[in-house]
């Protein structure tokens, strides 16, 4: 699909069609999504679509955990947390947890890069 720059108002159509196909890159998803949930003209649909994302990390915290790093993970959570107005004490300490997740995730990151 090609998209002019004239033509700006399927954006947020677009944007939740490329967070469908971002599948299972689960934070090229949660990107895509809030593109579409921003978007000057609502898509309404994402609402739903981004709930599907969010779901499993609402309901099981041992599955989302086991299937995806850490780091992903709490971001993840952290967002659905916000997302659904969840608890403000969860969701300090998914912050939390995305932190110290990202200083060890930087930290093995740069390690393969020196020589």
């Amino acid at each position: 699909m090609v998209v002019e720059e004239a033509d700006l108002r399927d954006r947020e159509v677009i944007q939740h069609h490329l967070a469908v196909l971002a599948r299972p890159n689960i934070m090229q998803q949660l990107f895509y999504y809030s593109k579409a949930l921003i978007s000057v003209n609502l898509f309404l649909n994402a609402r739903e679509s981004v709930m599907l994302l969010f779901n499993p990390f609402l309901a099981n915290e041992e599955i989302a955990s086991q299937r995806y790093p850490v780091v992903k993970a709490a971001f993840v959570k952290a967002a659905a947390i916000q997302f659904t107005r969840g608890s403000i004490k969860t969701y300090t300490e998914l912050v939390e947890q995305f932190l110290f997740a990202l200083d060890r995730h930087i930290r093995r990151v740069t390690a393969k890069f020196r020589v």
